[in-house]
């Protein structure tokens, strides 16, 4: 039996960013205005943001602390913990009984989560979202929306790594001001584009931007198009970034809107089964049939070996440098800023490549459902969560569901 997916999901919405090259457009008075406003805020921004971070952790520690004071919550989420376990190894796997016990798990965690989170409400007497805001207003910030921006994007990034803090696969993160590099969000309603002579771009307290819509026509075009769209209404324009990376300026615009995908159609009941075998590398099953296999672990471990070796020799300069004129070169953070940003690159690459593979084969499969086995930590370390959260993006594009 089959059915058509605009049964099941008439519009998706698709979320993407688009890197535009911008310049401030003014004398060299404004620009110098510009740049003592960005630099400021920006420096605050990443302050605002390890402030955020570490009042979540703390907090975080407190509700720790009142949930393990619970005696009998302890034991019945040790109890339904080993049933987890225990249903897991079980050949064959009874997926409907799996499934419940982790449910079970979630919601008394979510009850108990709840009830820590009301007792230090009242403790305190603020909500949580209140307590960081001002936590991040503790800032001289020039423009009000960055109080929001920081206490979002770090309450974000703190739900993020949370699980991987408690399980030991991660430490809390730490944002650091980079030399050279610096970045301002900007909510979608509070960026204005124009079109004159060439596309505009208006920010608050009165600065203007020229788009360089570069040299290609291709690249022009498709750029063009873009902007004119968020003009038109057709995108939705959400928070974008501004960023200066050393040398050029650049707006990372996200835009949202909606798309029909009417000719797809998936087989009633059709799962395919995410099987990890090895370090971010498996295969993929339709009724207990392999049908695509993916990723290769030993180019993952090659590369992580030459990054290993990259860092530790970057590591030896700082240790066995002495003083002098050359020691400022030798400690230079360009270097293994770059190293951790070409380690980042490689694993985003790597997990889209995956990730894209796997929906292509659910697609051709037929598959309305992904389900995805957690890999077992013997493996070794990979961010796993930027590889589901690829598949979710890019499975929703074609109404196509992931699960864990």
């Amino acid at each position: 039996m089959f059915i058509n997916i605009n049964e099941v999901l008439k519009l998706t919405t698709i979320t993407m960013t688009k890197k535009i090259e911008v310049y401030v457009d003014g004398s060299q008075e404004e620009r110098d205005s510009f740049f003592d406003f960005f630099w400021k805020n920006s420096r605050e921004y990443v302050k605002a943001l390890n402030l955020v971070y570490k009042q979540l952790m703390f907090e975080e520690l407190i509700k720790d602390a009142i949930k393990e004071m619970d005696q009998g919550y302890a034991e019945r989420e040790e109890s339904i913990q080993n049933r987890i376990e225990k249903l897991a190894y079980t050949d064959p796997i009874d997926q409907k009984k799996l499934d419940k016990a982790k449910a079970e798990l979630s919601k008394l965690r979510n009850e108990k989560n709840k009830e820590a989170r009301e007792i230090l409400t009242q403790a305190i007497g603020l909500k949580s979202q209140t307590r960081t805001r001002d936590v991040a207003k503790k800032l001289d910030f020039d423009f009000g929306d960055f109080v929001d921006s920081a206490n979002m994007k770090a309450s974000k990034d703190f739900g993020n790594d949370f699980i991987g803090i408690v399980t030991g696969q991660r430490t809390p993160r730490i944002y650091k001001n980079r030399n050279k590099y610096g970045l301002l969000p900007f909510r979608g309603r509070d960026i204005k584009i124009h079109k004159d002579d060439k596309f505009y771009i208006y920010l608050p307290k009165g600065f203007r931007f020229k788009v360089n819509l570069g040299s290609k026509p291709r690249k022009a075009r498709d750029v063009a198009s873009v902007l004119q769209h968020i003009m038109d209404g057709d995108y939705k324009l959400n928070q974008s970034n501004l960023i200066f990376d050393g040398r050029k300026l650049f707006f990372n615009l996200t835009i949202s809107f909606e798309k029909s995908y009417n000719e797809m159609e998936f087989k009633k009941g059709n799962e395919l089964i995410v099987n990890f075998a090895d370090l971010c590398s498996g295969e993929c099953l339709i009724n207990d049939k392999s049908v695509m296999s993916f990723g290769d672990s030993q180019y993952i471990r090659n590369f992580k070996s030459k990054i290993l070796a990259m860092k530790s020799k970057e590591q030896s300069r700082g240790v066995f440098s002495k003083g002098g004129h050359g020691r400022k070169r030798k400690l230079d953070q360009d270097r293994w800023e770059a190293i951790k940003k070409r380690e980042s690159n490689f694993v985003k690459t790597y997990n889209n490549q995956c990730s894209a593979k796997i929906v292509k084969t659910a697609i051709r499969n037929k598959a309305q459902i992904i389900r995805i086995i957690e890999p077992d930590k013997a493996y070794g370390e990979w961010a796993y969560y930027q590889l589901k959260e690829q598949l979710v993006n890019k499975g929703k594009r074609y109404g196509i569901e992931v699960r864990s």
